[in-house]
């Protein structure tokens, strides 16, 4: 009986530890579909979480608004880390290409590596 007792209660235990991370909501995040959308929010939420941090006494309530905001600035790095591995995939491509003289390569990849890199240094339009 005291087996049966000890596996309910070890049952109910992890049933109820596996239910705790379902009740910890996080906050809502802007999602940075392309390099584009993740440049702006970079640019956006940067400008907002400085107002914050550059204070020389945060209150409870800016550190809580500060990791609110962190969730989007966390998506946008994400997307641009990705973008950045493509934008060398495609740069590499061109080197090769130029090494073998082969135009086609040279032009298709050159357009994909100048049109992601150029949205890098010019910056985003975020209207």
């Amino acid at each position: 009986m005291k087996k049966i007792i000890a596996i309910g209660a070890l049952c109910l235990m992890s049933s109820f530890a596996s239910h705790a991370d379902d009740k910890y909501q996080h906050f809502a995040s802007v999602d940075s579909p392309n390099l584009s959308a993740a440049l702006c929010n970079l640019q956006l939420y940067n400008d907002k979480i400085s107002s914050l941090v550059n204070q020389p006494s945060p209150t409870v309530v800016d550190m809580v608004k500060i990791h609110e905001l962190t969730y989007t600035l966390e998506n946008a790095l994400k997307q641009i880390s990705n973008d950045l591995t493509e934008i060398t995939k495609d740069l590499e491509k061109v080197h090769l290409a130029s090494e073998r003289i082969n135009a086609d390569v040279i032009l298709t990849s050159g357009e994909k590596y100048l049109a992601a890199s150029n949205a890098l240094v010019s910056g985003a339009s975020c209207d």
